[in-house]
Order: C-alpha cells, then structure tokens, then sequence
C-alpha cells in the first residue's frame, strides 16, 4: 500500500474512532443500552443526486430502540424512524433546525423529504407511499456539541421515534 494513503486512512480512522469513543463516554450517563461497530454499505447523494454506496466502513453507534448514530468525516447522522401513521400525523417544524431526510424503510432510495422539499410535499410522498414505517436521518456537524447531541436524543426519543 502507498504510504501515504496508508497515512492519510490512519489519520482518518483516528479521527472517526476518537469521536466514537467521546460520544460513547457521553452517553454512559443517560441509562441507555448501547453498542457500536463499523459497518459499511452506507449511501450518500453525490453532487449531481445519485446514490452512491460506499465500500468503506464508518463506525455506527446504536441507541438500541431510539436510534443509530453514523460517524461521517464531516457529520454525524442520525438514523431513526417512525411509523407512517405517526410520521403524517406528526409536525417535523422543531426538526427544519437540522439538515433532514426522510425515506423508505422498505425502500431506502425512495426519497421524501431533503433541502429543497418542502414538509407539505414531504407529508404527501408519505402519504402515497407503501410503507408502513418512514426512515429519517438527522444530520449534524462533526463537532456538534455534546449537550445538544444528548438533547437531540431524548428529543427522538420523547417524540416517538424508535429503531
């Protein structure tokens, strides 16, 4: 292997695992069933709006029955769900704050909501749907504090959010 990507992908998971082990320490404190991993597969839009998977593992945190937290170069996401019935009965206005997706738990390329959609439009692909339970991500910077993290959790959680 290339020095130097050898270096750079050391560097990288350095950073990846250092922030895993930070928020696991955080979260020693609110009673919650935890593990993690690094698991690979996840999908992410490109510039242009395809869906590209990635090949190479990123360390996921799991709020067992809340949700999981994937630890991204640049971000942190929030993987969680709710029940269609839930989801369109639901106000996501306090969740406009956070970049947000919303899609398929069946089919997680079938997209209801991103920047440029708006929560009316969101609402109605909900509703035409066939699922039975709507998928959300909730995208933070890398550096999101750790108070607002541990908020934004009990926050999935009071509102009926679940995985």
């Amino acid at each position: 292997m290339d020095q130097t990507l050898y270096k750079d992908l050391n560097v990288l998971y350095l950073l990846l695992e250092e922030k895993k082990n930070e928020i696991i320490q955080n979260l020693k404190g609110l009673n919650l069933k935890v593990s993690s991993g690094w698991f690979n597969g996840h999908y992410r839009k490109t510039d242009s709006g395809k869906w590209e998977r990635e090949a190479f593992p990123i360390p996921v945190i799991s709020i067992h029955g809340i949700c999981d937290i994937e630890i991204h170069d640049k971000r942190l996401s929030f993987s969680t769900k709710m029940k269609k019935e839930n989801a369109l009965a639901f106000s996501f206005v306090p969740y406009t704050v956070y970049e947000f997706e919303a899609y398929g738990v069946e089919d997680y390329l079938a997209d209801y909501f991103h920047s440029g959609i708006t929560l009316d439009d969101m609402q109605q692909q909900i509703q035409k749907s066939g699922e039975n339970e709507i998928g959300f991500a909730i995208i933070v910077p890398f550096d999101f504090e750790n108070r607002s993290l541990m908020d934004l959790i009990e926050k999935l959680k009071t509102d009926g959010f679940f995985y």
